[in-house]
C-alpha cells in the first residue's frame, strides 16, 4: 500500500485504505466471524505508519522480505544481503506497533539454487530465535528479469 508507483493499487490515500480495511473487519464482526486473525501487511517502508488501521483492527503485522540480485544493492546498498539483513530493515514496524510479526512474503529470486537454499536455511535459523515472528510465507517464484526467457518458451527456444 505504501509503495507508490509500483502497482496500480499502491501509493494511494492512507485514509481511503484505512476506511476500506476497517469496513471489511467491521463486516466480519457484524456477521459474527470473530475467529479471524487480522494481519496488516505493508511492505515495511517507513511511510507505512500512515496506513495503519489501528490497534483494534490489527492482530499481527506482516513484512515483506524479497531478495533479488538486481534490487538488493539499490535497496540495501550491499550485494547479496542475507535474510537477517533484510529482516533487520523490516522489524521496526512490528516493534513500533507492538504486534506479533508474520513474514508474509519471503522469497529469493536468484538463479542459483544453492544461493536460494542457503538464504532459506538462514531464514529458518534466524526466525527460530525470534519468538515475536509467528510465521513465514514463502513466495516461490522468480522475477522475470532474472530468468532466461527461453525457460518460458513452450518450445524451449
Amino acid at each position: 500500500m505504501e509503495l507508490a508507483d509500483i502497482y496500480p493499487w499502491s501509493g494511494g490515500d492512507p485514509q481511503s485504505y484505512i476506511s476500506a480495511y476497517r469496513r471489511v473487519k467491521d463486516i466480519f464482526g457484524k456477521e459474527g466471524a470473530n475467529n479471524a486473525i487480522w494481519l496488516w501487511s505493508p511492505a515495511g517502508e517507513y511511510n507505512a505508519i500512515f496506513f495503519y488501521p489501528g490497534d483494534n483492527y490489527v492482530d499481527m503485522v506482516g513484512v515483506t522480505i524479497l531478495s533479488d540480485p538486481i534490487w538488493d544493492e539499490s535497496l540495501l546498498g550491499i550485494q547479496n544481503p542475507t535474510f537477517e539483513q533484510y529482516l533487520k530493515r523490516r522489524l521496526w514496524i512490528g516493534n513500533y506497533f507492538n504486534k506479533p510479526i508474520v513474514v508474509s512474503e519471503a522469497g529469493v529470486s536468484d538463479p542459483d539454487p544453492e544461493v536460494k537454499k542457503q538464504w532459506l536455511t538462514e531464514a529458518k535459523s534466524v526466525i527460530s530465535n525470534l519468538p515475536n515472528i509467528r510465521a513465514l510465507v514463502y513466495f516461490n517464484d522468480t522475477n522475470l528479469h532474472t530468468v532466461d526467457a527461453n525457460e518460458y518458451s513452450p518450445t524451449g527456444g
